[in-house]
C-alpha cells in the first residue's frame, strides 16, 4: 500500500460515519488534512461522532442529517448541502442496514433495499454536479462478498416490494442488495467516462461490526471467529481508494480490500445493470438520469 496523499483543501462525505467503520474512514481522511462532511440519521449521535472526530483529526469536521431510507430526507440534505458546498472530491457510500425483520420505508420500499441501494443511488446521482466539479473526483461504494452468493430478487427489477407476510430472508436480502452496490457501480462507472469522476467498490473484509454481528447472528459461533477483526482494519482499504494518489483515474472496479479482483458473475451483466438503474430510477423519483453511454 502506497503512502497516503494529503487531502487539504478536499472535501470528503461519509454515510454511516456515526459509527463502526463509518467513523473510522471519516476521522483517518480528517487526519489526511480533508474536510470531511459526517452524515448519518441521528441528530445526538452525529453531533457526538462530529466531535470526536474533530478531536482526533486536523481537517474541518461538519455533519449533515441524512436518512437514506427517505427520500425526502436525501433531497433535504443535499439541499442543505448545495448552499455552501461547490465541489465534493470524495463520496463514500458505507451506511448500511440489516432490519430484525421485514419492514417497509415511509416511501413503500422494502427497508433494506432503501438504505443500502436505494439511498445511496440516489444521494450519489444528486451530487453528480458536486462531485463533476472537482478535479478529480472519487466514488467508493462499500459493498461485500456476499455478493457472489447473491441474485436481485424480482422487486428490484420490477413489480411491489415483499408482502409483508411473505417470507423474508434477511440474510439473502442482504446479500442481493451488495450485489446491486457492485453493479450500480459498474452502471454509474460507464456513464462518467470520460469525466473526472471515478466510481470503485470496495469489500473492507469481514469486521467485528454491529451489522456483521446481525447478519452472522443465525450462524452462531461463526461471529466469534472476526471478534478481532477491528474497524480500523476495515477502514483502511476504503481510505485508500479515496486518498491514494496511485489509484487516480482507477474506475469501474471491484477491490477485495486492497487488491483489485473480479466480481460476481452476474455483476458484469449490463442488461440487468441498465434494468436495476431504471428500476431505482422509478423507486427514487430521480428526474434527470444520466442516460449509457
Amino acid at each position: 500500500m502506497h503512502p497516503l496523499a494529503r487531502m487539504d483543501g478536499k472535501t470528503c462525505l461519509v454515510t454511516g460515519a456515526n459509527r463502526g467503520i463509518g467513523k473510522v474512514v471519516a476521522m483517518e481522511l480528517a487526519r489526511l488534512g480533508a474536510r470531511v462532511i459526517v452524515a448519518a440519521r441521528s441528530r445526538p449521535k452525529l453531533e457526538a461522532a462530529c466531535l470526536e472526530i474533530q478531536a482526533r483529526g486536523h481537517g474541518e469536521v461538519q455533519g449533515v442529517c441524512i436518512d437514506l431510507a427517505s427520500r425526502a430526507s436525501i433531497h433535504a440534505a443535499v439541499e442543505q448541502l448545495s448552499v455552501h458546498l461547490k465541489r465534493l472530491d470524495v463520496l463514500v457510500n458505507n451506511a448500511a442496514t440489516i432490519p430484525p425483520g421485514y419492514a417497509t420505508t415511509a416511501d413503500g420500499v422494502e427497508a433494506q433495499f432503501a438504505v443500502n441501494h436505494l439511498g445511496p443511488f440516489l444521494l450519489t446521482n444528486l451530487l453528480l454536479p458536486r462531485l463533476q466539479a472537482a478535479p478529480h473526483a472519487r466514488v467508493v461504494n462499500v459493498s461485500s462478498n456476499a455478493h457472489f452468493r447473491a441474485r436481485l430478487e424480482a422487486d428490484m427489477l420490477a413489480g411491489p416490494s415483499p408482502a409483508a407476510g411473505a417470507a423474508y430472508r434477511k440474510q439473502q436480502r442482504y446479500k442481493a442488495t451488495k450485489l446491486a452496490n457492485v453493479m450500480f457501480t459498474y452502471a454509474l462507472a460507464r456513464r462518467m467516462r470520460g469525466t473526472t469522476v471515478s466510481v470503485n467498490a470496495v469489500r473492507p473484509g469481514t469486521i467485528n461490526t454491529r451489522l456483521v454481528n446481525d447478519f452472522l447472528r443465525p450462524f452462531g459461533f461463526l461471529r466469534w471467529l472476526f471478534l478481532f477483526n477491528t474497524t480500523s482494519r476495515g477502514a483502511a482499504p476504503i481510505v485508500r481508494l479515496a486518498a491514494d494518489a496511485a489509484l487516480e483515474g482507477i474506475t469501474g472496479c471491484y477491490f477485495d480490500r486492497f487488491r483489485e479482483r473480479r466480481s460476481s458473475l452476474d455483476s458484469y451483466d449490463e442488461l440487468l445493470q441498465e434494468r436495476l438503474w431504471q428500476r431505482s430510477a422509478q423507486l427514487t423519483g430521480l428526474e434527470c438520469e444520466i442516460p449509457e453511454e
